[in-house]
């Protein structure tokens, strides 16, 4: 994390790893995806140019589906959070049909 035009200093949140941050909305904590999926908080407290991270606390395991762009998850404006997400084994079937004119009527 780091100031916002101006760059004055880096503060590390994770010491394991994570993705695709997001700011809870009165700006007093920080949400990431940790790597092993789950939804992570840390506490945030703002003074001048200084920063102080609190406590980093899993807030929901997920079986988020991992996302090159865009996200796995966020907030709704309710507060809920919002997961794309993988439904038990995620076991899918696909039927694939080839040559598929040749089965159209004749006319």
């Amino acid at each position: 994390m780091t100031n916002f035009p101006q760059p004055r200093g880096k503060w590390q949140i994770s010491t394991a790893g994570g993705s695709q941050p997001r700011w809870r909305r009165d700006g007093k904590a920080l949400y990431y995806m940790g790597i092993d999926r789950t939804v992570m908080e840390a506490s945030v407290t703002l003074r001048g140019d200084a920063v102080d991270i609190g406590t980093v606390r899993p807030y929901v395991k997920t079986n988020a589906i991992t996302m090159r762009f865009g996200g796995a998850y966020d907030f709704a404006s309710d507060g809920r959070v919002l997961v794309n997400s993988t439904m038990g084994d995620d076991t899918r079937t696909i039927t694939m049909v080839v040559n598929w004119p040749a089965g159209l009527p004749k006319k």
